[in-house]
């Protein structure tokens, strides 16, 4: 349950969420964490903001609502962005179980050989860093290290949180987040030279065991991270990007494995969003069915137990349009009817914590190309007025005090029908995507990944 605190901040008054974690799982009650309020209108987050300075800021907050949230900031630019938007929560980057000390273009790998040679993690032929690869790029230089050794998070405390708490970051942008061992780490040596094997597998795949045994203890580095973190005032938000969705029943929203982690942090960055991941090709889908219905429930129920929910939503070539090129030298064209179900999306799952964006394809952190705040943005829906719920249809709705919202997410035969309230003035869609107004009664048309978002007119 949450509460509402002083200065329009989200308190938390109990950590548990709503369904229970297995008994192997340790449940952490934390202090409370404070988020600017999102639970009325639309709320936008910015996703690194190192090109920006400060006069940008201020055209940008400009334009439109200043950011909630940023993940992954400038520390040059904190106070500009405090300044118009004093309530803004601003991370720092800090890659998961990787070096937290290198700039990105280097390994360090001597000093590390020489200083800490055991932290070292290796793939399955014991001579390989577990580097982050995500091709086609070249692999990510910072070396692998072992979460499992206390000493690695009291490194990455010393060298991660504390230098960002003192550069005025609120939290820890935690990336690469992962319970499935993508990286496909094996083991490491001891301080006397001996193969330690902790995950089974090759340098091609890890084994379902040697999966199974890396995600209780990226469980236990968050519980034992958040908790050092907390100790020091800020707080830890990772990106879960991919980890949830209902392809297996422990990537659903109330699994133990997801429910651990929940438990753990203090919000999610969810980089698969509404839309889901395009790697790096074209993007002609959105999220569906129960996928989407997945992301909903996660979202609410992180919410509900007083932790952030802020996705980010991708669509089109993005960099991959034109390789090494950054920002992409002409913006991407998004479809009205993309941004109608992200907006859709946003607003059928924000309570009190939650913000959203939509950008190209990986395009992060570069001015306006990366600042997502779009005309419908402004839209002056109010409060809500009720939970979402599901109708008959299959269709998503929630009333606003200004504003009524619909997803179809699912592929019936027939287009769904959704009956206007009679009473009031007539509707506008404010993606204009119908030209006319719908007047009360009328039946609303909505094809599967058709949103509306509905005001009435002069709103």
């Amino acid at each position: 349950m949450a509460t509402r605190a002083a200065g329009g901040h989200l308190a938390l008054t109990l950590t548990l969420l709503v369904l229970a974690a297995s008994p192997e799982l340790t449940v952490v009650v934390a202090p409370p964490p404070l988020w600017p309020d999102s639970s009325v209108g639309v709320h936008t987050i910015l996703i690194m903001d190192a090109s920006n300075n400060a006069s940008e800021i201020r055209q940008l907050a400009a334009a439109g609502a200043a950011p909630d949230f940023i993940w992954g900031g400038y520390p040059e630019n904190i106070k500009s962005w405090k300044a118009v938007q004093p309530a803004i929560v601003i991370t720092d980057y800090v890659s998961f179980a990787y070096d937290p000390t290198t700039d990105g273009k280097t390994s360090n790998t001597s000093w590390w050989k020489k200083h800490h040679p055991d932290w070292i993690m290796y793939r399955c032929d014991r001579k390989t860093p577990a580097f982050k690869c995500y091709p086609p790029a070249p692999c990510d230089p910072e070396l692998p290290l072992n979460i499992k050794n206390p000493a690695v998070v009291e490194f990455q405390v010393e060298h991660g949180v504390l230098p960002a708490k003192a550069q005025g970051f609120t939290g820890i942008a935690w990336d690469n987040f992962d319970l499935s061992n993508s990286m496909k780490a094996c083991g490491h040596y001891s301080a006397a030279g001996d193969w330690v094997q902790l995950y089974d597998g090759t340098n091609e795949t890890i084994s379902p065991a040697g999966k199974a045994q890396w995600a209780k203890d990226v469980v236990a580095w968050t519980h034992t991270m958040a908790a050092a973190s907390r100790k020091v005032g800020m707080l830890m938000i990772p990106n879960w990007g991919g980890l949830v969705e209902s392809s297996s029943a422990d990537s659903r929203w109330n699994a133990s494995i997801i429910m651990g982690i929940g438990n753990g942090t203090d919000g999610c960055l969810d980089e698969s969003g509404f839309t889901g991941f395009s790697e790096y090709g074209d993007k002609a889908a959105v999220k569906l069915g129960a996928e989407w219905e997945n992301t909903l429930h996660f979202a609410l129920n992180l919410q509900r137990s007083g932790k952030a929910y802020y996705s980010i939503n991708q669509w089109g070539f993005g960099d991959a349009a034109t390789p090494g090129l950054w920002p992409p030298p002409k913006p991407v064209e998004i479809p009205v009817a993309v941004h109608a179900w992200v907006l859709a999306s946003f607003l059928l799952s924000n309570l009190e914590a939650s913000g959203t964006t939509l950008v190209c394809t990986q395009c992060y952190g570069h001015g306006a190309v990366n600042y997502s705040w779009w005309p419908e943005d402004a839209s002056k829906v109010g409060r809500p007025t009720g939970d979402p719920i599901k109708l008959a249809s299959g269709v998503w709705s929630r009333t606003f005090e200004h504003a009524l919202v619909y997803a179809n997410p699912w592929a019936n035969a027939q287009p769904a029908l959704v009956s206007l309230p009679k009473d009031g003035e007539p509707w506008r869609d404010v993606l204009g995507q119908n030209e006319l107004l719908h007047s009360g009664g009328a039946a609303l048309v909505l094809n599967v990944s058709q949103a509306a978002v509905l005001t009435r007119r002069g709103k």
